[in-house]
């Protein structure tokens, strides 16, 4: 059996919609069934939380009188609440996401508001809950752990923020019923790993699959406006790195997303010059690099050693498709009338957007 193609992944994603709910039912359902998954989860939070209470058991989708619904409510054996969980792979944060559930926390005893993510979404994901955090007036300190565990407390209480990742804590879980050699907890816990990455998989082929829509777009846009020349050249990529070729301004690029930079910077969309446009480049790399001056980035090579590296900016969570097409199609613009400030360097199309 693989973690990729558990009973429990293939049945969720032939016949379940909401897999994010069905994900975090099955977390809830694995912690209420195991005292190994509770003590498990008992040692995470009591390492980063000292002197929290432990486990005694959870409830999933507990509404209150905000119209919040945590997906997992974790409480101690006299009832109270010790932390709040909610599980994320792609979906944006809602409105209620983390200030509500945050004010549901009680702020004069040691508790924690945990947001179990993918490993490669948490940086950005921390980023966004202590702005919205600190925008209503809370005092988040230093954070402290990374990659997989990183946890923020709130400097006027007890209260703790923690993102995890869901790998760490399906690890930790497994970890916990191999020494107790509980096979039952662990067979429950592959499965549901095999639903996360799945999960995973799916989650980077929609977002491929949306940015590439956007590339291809803009580009015809871009192209239509004198700015582009996409004839004859192909979509392709390497490795991690996926888009579509182009003169723009007449100079040789490449416009993809590429997952190693998105992980690392939380940029995925590249623009990338490099020196193989042939003889219909009529501006060379070099000339680029002093044009757009400290826009690129030389020291972030996505393909070769010598491509010369620019990120675009993506408007913000939310925006819907039109906005993030003009957003991507007015930076094409800026750069390549920076190349070419005589342009559109290629005929302008009647009629274009």
């Amino acid at each position: 059996m693989t973690n990729e193609h558990t009973l429990l992944s293939f049945i969720a994603r032939r016949y379940i919609t909401a897999r994010e709910d069905a994900a975090t039912d099955a977390l809830g359902f694995i912690l209420n069934r195991s005292e190994v998954a509770r003590k498990a989860l008992t040692d995470i939070l009591h390492e980063q939380v000292p002197n929290i209470l432990p486990v005694a058991r959870v409830e999933n989708q507990l509404s209150d009188a905000d119209g919040g619904i945590p997906d997992v409510a974790c409480f101690d054996v006299a009832g109270q609440v010790q932390a709040l969980i909610e599980a994320k792979f792609s979906a944006p944060l809602t409105h209620h996401q983390p200030n509500t559930y945050w004010q549901r926390l009680p702020s004069d005893r040691p508790t924690a508001l945990v947001f179990l993510a993918p490993a490669d979404r948490l940086d950005h994901l921390l980023g966004d809950l202590t702005e919205r955090l600190k925008a209503v007036g809370f005092r988040m300190g230093d954070q402290h752990g990374a990659t997989n565990l990183i946890t923020v407390r709130d400097t006027a209480s007890p209260r703790h923020l923690i993102l995890i990742s869901w790998d760490e804590l399906l690890d930790r879980l497994t970890e916990q019923a191999r020494s107790a050699q509980d096979l039952k907890t662990q067979f429950e816990i592959e499965q549901l790993r095999g639903v996360t990455r799945r999960e995973y998989d799916e989650t980077d082929l929609r977002r491929d699959r949306v940015l590439q829509d956007l590339i291809r777009e803009a580009l015809n846009r871009a192209a239509r406006r004198g700015w582009a020349n996409t004839e004859n050249l192909s979509s392709g990529g390497h490795g991690e790195f996926a888009g579509r070729y182009l003169l723009l301004a007449g100079t040789y690029a490449f416009l993809g997303v590429n997952r190693k930079a998105w992980r690392a910077t939380d940029r995925p969309l590249w623009l990338v010059f490099n020196r193989y446009g042939g003889s219909r480049e009529r501006v060379p790399t070099a000339e680029v690099r002093v044009k757009l001056g400290g826009r690129g980035n030389s020291e972030w090579p996505l393909y070769r050693a010598d491509d010369y590296c620019v990120p675009l900016e993506m408007p913000p969570p939310g925006a819907d498709d039109e906005a993030r097409i003009a957003s991507v199609v007015a930076q094409l613009e800026e750069i390549a009338q920076l190349i070419d400030p005589s342009g559109p360097t290629y005929p302008v199309l009647t009629g274009a957007q």
